[in-house]
């Protein structure tokens, strides 16, 4: 008898118990845990830029673990506790930033191009690593590449996972499946404390775990610029219709630097501009308001502007008011 239907023998002998509360339970039994992890965010794999790098995928394991790989390499990049400011064109529109990281590293390897080897009879042979997607089973995620040497291509796939030792400290536990590896070559992984040597085809799991960190904290508002005008630019949705030189919907900031001359006058009149929004000044398209930006921070971002150096020109040199 199926332990499902030796439940129903049972709980169906008791009185005062309601079919509907015997479906919930065979219901719970019955069903495969999809979301048994903690996963800190939704969703909670994302690729994008980070750390100013291209193709970086950031796996939000559990709160106390976040990671990152390098797809270029298949390489594990970092891993820490804290969480990821998701700033950025894509996300908050704001196009001169990057999504960056924030809270205590517990590893980071800022050169991964390394990481994978192969052997063929014992000598180090060349290989080309690459990154073949990822899927998910289970709430869990999969990462797949490949190895190309000159004799063969060799399978790869990877799944992480957050785990916790009987100390409680947090650790990082990774599986790994490998395909098409022939007699006489082997493949080496230069891991977080250790090389990894791969000669069989294969599940092999490796961990690796952390001294433990108190809770982290988001980084307080900081400028990220050497000038505090040109970061609240870059933290603004200027660059929806400007850029530094070249003409969008709206004129280059280079222009405007050319344009007007840099007075408290001009200052305080295009700040203002840029508070209440209007049109007029360079054709028919609107600015459009900014009431949430203080007119000081403002004033900050129309003087770094106009503090850009000047073309050489003759046009440059005749200033007009806005």
């Amino acid at each position: 008898m199926s332990i499902f239907f030796y439940l129903i023998h049972i709980i169906g002998k008791m009185k005062g118990i309601h079919s509907s509360i015997i479906l919930i339970i065979l219901f719970s039994c019955n069903q495969t845990p999809n979301n048994i992890y903690n996963r800190p965010t939704d969703p909670w794999v994302i690729r994008s830029v980070l750390d100013y790098k291209p193709r970086m995928l950031t796996v939000a394991l559990d709160s106390e673990l976040y990671i990152a790989y390098d797809l270029s390499s298949c390489s594990l990049y970092r891993a820490w506790k804290g969480g990821v400011n998701w700033d950025g064109a894509v996300f908050t529109e704001m196009k001169a930033i990057q999504p960056t990281p924030w809270g205590a590293d517990y590893y980071m390897n800022p050169f991964t191009s390394n990481n994978w080897s192969v052997y063929i009879n014992d000598k180090k042979k060349k290989a080309k690593v690459s990154f073949q997607g990822y899927r998910f089973i289970n709430n869990q995620v999969i990462l797949n590449c490949q190895l190309i040497s000159e004799r063969d291509t060799i399978l790869i796939s990877e799944k992480p996972e957050f785990i916790i030792d009987e100390n409680g400290s947090p650790g990082l536990q990774r599986t790994f499946v490998t395909q098409n590896i022939p007699s006489g070559i082997s493949i080496e992984l230069q891991s977080i404390s250790e090389t990894i040597t791969i000669n069989t085809n294969a599940k092999f799991t490796f961990q690796t775990f952390f001294e433990k960190l108190p809770k982290q904290f988001p980084n307080k508002e900081e400028v990220k610029s050497a000038n505090v005008g040109k970061y609240w630019i870059e933290k603004s949705d200027c660059f929806t219709c400007h850029e530094w030189n070249e003409k969008m919907v709206g004129p280059s900031f280079q222009e405007i630097a050319d344009q007007y001359p840099k007075e408290e006058e001009t200052i305080n009149k295009i700040a203002n501009k840029i508070k209440n929004g209007g049109s007029g000044s360079w054709g028919l398209a609107a600015m459009n308001p900014h009431p949430d930006i203080s007119i000081d921070d403002l004033k900050t971002m129309v003087t770094f502007i106009l503090s850009l150096s000047k073309k050489d020109s003759k046009d440059s040199k005749k200033k007009t008011k806005p």
